[in-house]
């Protein structure tokens, strides 16, 4: 009888086969059958024993752990990424926001500068009308401080 049958097999012949796989020292469990409800002729009717039965489980656990665990990685590695991105963002940000301080300070100040230069020119051409006025007068002034000094 071989251990995977296409037939069903009674539990007598079940337990015949387990007592020539696994010898009379063994306990004794009961097999497990799966059936394979997809195959288009006869129903796949597989026996396991429990050893077998508990190395699928711990082979199902394994793979569950190394999915885990690359799920971990993975997930490290997207959440690092991330905080990467966000420091460069917040960096290129700050740098950003002093770039545009700086130009916005620098048009004030040169704003600041043409407004001074307009101011002391006006300031320049009022001096320079009262110096001409001032030297125009000077002779008149002169003249009549000559005759009051005269005069007396």
């Amino acid at each position: 009888m071989a251990f995977f049958d296409v037939k069903s097999v009674s539990s007598n012949q079940a337990r015949a086969g387990m007592k020539q796989l696994y010898g009379w020292k063994t306990p004794y469990f009961p097999p497990i059958s799966l059936i394979n409800p997809f195959r288009f002729t006869e129903p796949l009717v597989v026996y396991l024993g429990m050893k077998d039965v508990l190395r699928k489980i711990k082979e199902a656990e394994q793979s569950a752990e190394k999915r885990l665990s690359s799920a971990q990685t993975e997930s490290s590695k997207i959440t690092g990424d991330a905080r990467r991105e966000a420091s460069a963002l917040v960096t290129g940000a700050t740098e950003d926001s002093v770039s545009e301080t700086q130009t916005a300070l620098d048009a004030a100040r040169s704003k600041a500068g043409k407004e001074a230069d307009s101011v002391q020119k006006e300031g320049a051409s009022v001096v320079d009308k009262i110096q001409s006025s001032a030297s125009s007068r000077k002779e008149k002034a002169v003249k009549n401080l000559l005759d009051a000094v005269t005069s007396q």
